[in-house]
């Protein structure tokens, strides 16, 4: 089909990649000068789609690769909280040996790549993250972690950022799960619990669980070991808990898709900020 703003050396690789797209998923293709998401935004996609999962899919056809030309439209769609992904595809004659630099530039924003090859198909370089994503707090550092707790944290936000963040929360959250579990039991044998208190099912279900160490527990006994710790880490982790049946539905359209990408950022956050302090807690007291 004739494409109005692309020049006619790119266009057979246009008619490519909506082909190769749409055998994966992608469909309602529009040829649009301005994004669907946003016309504001400072990009004109060769081709605008959606998915099932209803992310916008954009199509930008270039002769070469250049990240930068879209790194303005990236941080847009990151700090709104738009679902998109957004793939640059490449012609035939542009190899992999003179992307160099641009193609980790690219990948270290969140765009991918696909070029056209020898036989007319196309061949995925790297994929792209979802941008409603990407605004994800990392951690800057280890600090006091382990070098395990390091490695489980960090693998989680690969993960959320690798465009599976619901199972990076339900990684995260069973981590938390499993230390306050230990620190419960650890902090009864210690008789650091009201001395009324019957002892609780540890291995029941972890909200009464986490209600009666909330209840139970004598913040002054656990500080003499942990000073830092407050009643509040008890507290935290509860509503953390109660939070991970709220995303738990998928989304019907593209408006709860964005809403459920920025909640499940602001949880997954919340949910990794406080394993990183139960870490600390588990640490000194050399919970296993």
């Amino acid at each position: 089909m004739p494409y109005p703003f692309l020049s006619p050396e790119l266009q057979e690789t246009a008619d490519l990649a909506k082909k190769y797209f749409a055998k994966r998923g992608v469909s309602h293709f529009a040829c649009e000068e301005k994004p669907k998401v946003d016309p504001t935004l400072p990009l004109r996609p060769t081709w605008q789609g959606n998915t099932s999962s209803h992310y916008y899919v954009y199509l930008d056809v270039r002769q070469l690769l250049r990240a930068s030309k879209v790194a303005d439209f990236v941080t847009k769609c990151a700090t709104r909280g738009y679902p998109v992904l957004l793939w640059i595809v490449l012609p035939k004659n542009v190899g992999p040996s003179s992307l160099g630099k641009e193609l980790k530039d690219a990948r270290e924003l969140g765009v991918g790549v696909a070029r056209v090859i020898e036989d007319d198909t196309i061949l995925e370089v790297h994929q792209p993250l979802a941008l409603s994503l990407i605004a994800l707090r990392c951690l800057s550092g280890r600090g006091a972690l382990t070098k395990v707790q390091w490695v489980a944290v960090t693998d989680a936000e690969r993960k959320f950022l690798a465009g599976n963040p619901d199972g990076a929360c339900q990684d995260v959250g069973q981590q938390l799960e499993d230390v306050t579990r230990k620190f419960a039991a650890h902090s009864f044998a210690l008789n650091w619990w009201n001395p009324n208190a019957n002892p609780p099912n540890f291995d029941g279900n972890w909200g009464p669980l986490l209600e009666r160490l909330e209840q139970d527990i004598l913040p002054r006994q656990v500080q003499a070991r942990c000073p830092d710790f407050k009643k509040q880490h008890v507290t935290t982790v509860r509503h953390l808990a109660g939070l991970r049946n709220a995303v738990s539905h998928p989304p019907k359209n593209a408006k709860e898709r964005r809403e459920r990408d920025e909640k499940l950022r602001t949880m997954f956050e919340s949910m990794r900020d406080a394993l990183v302090d139960w870490y600390a807690f588990a640490r000194v007291l050399k919970l296993k």
